[in-house]
């Protein structure tokens, strides 16, 4: 084997090397993110602050709403099983007494397009904006619909992920005795 040949046989070696080592650097980075994104969703630890704009132009700001229940909804106008459950919000959203507020989190699409499924469908939904999907990630959403509540102190209390029915709201709010529509 010649020098060439061996100098080519310790570049190659090298730059395996630094490749696995790049490899597992951005494995530790994304499992630190998603170790981090989880942590933040746990129930019983602070939900985190978050100001978005709303549907109807103003900032909402969540630390606005200490003091009350809050049902987070993330959603989106394509997905299904959110087209399902806006119904049920709507009417939350509707009877809902001082002590409870509904806050839709439309994930990722233009205000139109929010707006035109609002009017198509008899929404009466505050809609938030997260058209950067920042908040969702921020909350660790991996699917849509996805539902958080949380407590007055301002403490996730709840999570679920999927369609929201009827017995599920009613369990979610049990705690607080927030009467349903």
């Amino acid at each position: 084997m010649g020098i060439r040949a061996e100098r080519r046989a310790v570049l190659y070696s090298l730059m395996r090397g630094v490749a696995l080592a790049l490899l597992f650097f951005a494995l530790g980075i994304g499992v630190s993110w998603l170790w981090r994104s989880r942590e933040q969703l746990r129930v019983g630890k602070p939900a985190p602050d978050f100001t978005l704009p709303a549907l109807d132009g103003r900032l909402v700001r969540l630390r606005d709403y200490q003091g009350r229940v809050v049902v987070l909804n993330f959603w989106a106008t394509w997905c299904t099983p959110c087209q399902e459950e806006m119904p049920l919000l709507d009417q939350l959203h509707r009877s809902a007494s001082e002590e409870l507020v509904v806050l839709a989190v439309n994930q990722g699409e233009r205000p139109e397009q929010v707006q035109a499924f609002l009017e198509q469908h008899q929404l009466h939904l505050l809609v938030l904006l997260d058209r950067d999907t920042r908040v969702s990630r921020q909350y660790g959403v991996r699917g849509l619909p996805t539902t958080i509540v949380i407590d007055p102190t301002g403490r996730i209390a709840a999570i679920h992920a999927g369609l929201l029915t009827p017995e599920d709201l009613r369990t979610l709010l049990a705690p607080w005795g927030v009467p349903l529509p």
